[in-house]
């Protein structure tokens, strides 16, 4: 077995363990070997969880980019072996594992992209209070006899008619009620003018509340057993035929989800990859002119092959009915 360069870097947590506080002044990155590591921050007063690493995942290395105070805390699940990388052996590291480069640099440029829309968001904020500052100028306008607003249909009196507004305001500036289209009398009105209403020929208030609205559907190919699956439309089937990941309808990213850039793939292999065996970011299937292929994603380990046949990364390969996938060691069967 080969020897691991940076074996010599390793560091060891018991459960609970604190790996590092935020707000401490840090120079070292962290990779998960084993365990888990959940990072949190404390705001009002209580832990809010910000993401769960386990082996093959880095975190903290912003201290070793740019030498800034640690942005979270830090603390062991269970039992975990990590690798602790200071700026002198980061080269190494990098050079011995591009996946974590790769996914380095995608979770820089995730970084960019938000504070991209954030500049955009803020620049547009005094010219939009610009526009908005004649609704907010008061204009002295004269008094004015309110109406009661329009009656809807759902309003309707018994029988039928709707009620109208007729005759000149009174001294009081109210008005009397009628039945339009009805030969009934006026309604009657107190002392003061008012309409008088009694309790058994009161109107229901229409309802403001709608019918419930229709949840939104689910997105994203998600393991499912195939008991539940449909049977039809393009999908990867595990070998023994127990979990289905449907595909989507032009393109599907397989992967695990991934804590540190917080991509999650359309089709999340976690639950078949007991080995942990697939990239978080492994490989993509495209469609184009009804035709699919399987392309690696630049950066993933441990293999993609199609009927035994390793792919090159970044080259799109054909893919048909009843092709055998590996991806690191899971198989899987494409099918339509």
């Amino acid at each position: 077995m080969a020897h691991n360069p940076l074996q010599s870097y390793s560091v060891k947590f018991a459960p609970g363990g604190r790996i590092f506080t935020e707000g401490d002044i840090g120079t070292t990155m962290f990779v998960v070997q084993s365990g888990q590591i959940r990072l949190f921050r404390i705001q009002e007063g209580r832990n809010k969880t910000l993401g769960t690493m386990e082996k093959g995942d880095f975190f903290g290395e912003m201290s070793v980019l740019e030498g800034l105070p640690r942005t979270t805390s830090a603390e062991a699940i269970d039992e975990c072996e990590l690798i602790e990388i200071n700026s002198m052996t980061f080269d190494r590291m990098i050079r011995g594992n591009i996946e974590i480069a790769v996914r380095m640099l995608r979770k820089l440029s995730i970084r960019l992209r938000e504070a991209e829309r954030t500049i955009e968001t803020l620049q547009k904020q005094p010219l939009q209070r610009e526009a908005d500052e004649p609704a907010h100028r008061v204009v002295a306008q004269p008094a004015a006899v309110s109406t009661p607003p329009p009656l809807t249909h759902a309003a309707l009196p018994p029988g039928g008619a709707p009620l109208a507004v007729s005759g000149p305001p009174s001294s009081q500036g109210r008005q009397t009620l009628q039945l339009q289209g009805s030969s009934r009398a006026p309604a009657p009105v107190d002392e003061q003018g008012a309409p008088t209403v009694h309790a058994s020929a009161s109107v229901p208030a229409p309802s403001l509340q709608g019918p419930p609205l229709p949840r939104p559907a689910a997105t994203g190919a998600h393991a499912t057993p195939a008991s539940r699956a449909l049977k039809r439309g393009p999908r990867l089937v595990n070998e023994t035929g127990d979990v289905v990941f449907s595909l989507g309808e032009r393109e599907s990213l397989i992967g695990r989800y991934d804590p540190v850039t917080e991509t999650q793939p359309e089709v999340d292999l976690t639950p078949v990859d007991i080995k942990r065996s697939v990239s978080r970011r492994h490989a993509r299937i495209t469609v184009a002119n009804g035709n699919f292929f399987l392309v690696e994603e630049v950066g993933a380990l441990n293999g993609t092959f199609i009927n035994g046949t390793r792919l090159v990364s970044g080259r799109p390969t054909p893919l048909k009915d009843g092709d055998s996938l590996g991806l690191g060691t899971v198989k899987l069967i494409f099918r339509l």
